[in-house]
């Protein structure tokens, strides 16, 4: 599984979520998932829509998927250059910028 962590953004509306995908995970073909982070998942308010979309507000890649009823990301079948990618994660008045990227073993 993928390490995550929040940090807040300065100068910005929303806190930044880091997520470290260890490469060999990362891999073309590859897979891996990670819960949204505690502290943000005590934030999402079960009557508020959580929608995640592309830094661009499109929809995410095929490849990457949320799971709101867990609170957790998916990837699977990961394509060739698609690590370093960020995406936005919002609910009601909040939100967060998920940025994902490899980390070394």
């Amino acid at each position: 599984m993928a390490n995550s962590m929040v940090r807040p953004s300065k100068g910005s509306q929303s806190e930044v979520i880091y997520v470290l995908v260890p490469k060999n995970m990362a891999l073309v073909g590859n897979g891996f998932s990670f819960a949204v982070p505690q502290e943000v998942s005590n934030q999402l308010d079960v009557n508020a829509a959580v929608s995640v979309s592309t830094i661009s507000g499109e929809a995410l890649p095929a490849f990457l998927s949320y799971l709101p009823e867990s609170k957790k990301f998916v990837a699977s079948n990961i394509p060739g250059g698609a690590i370093p990618m960020s995406v936005l994660l919002n609910a009601g008045s909040r939100s967060w910028t998920v940025v994902i990227t490899e980390k070394d073993q």
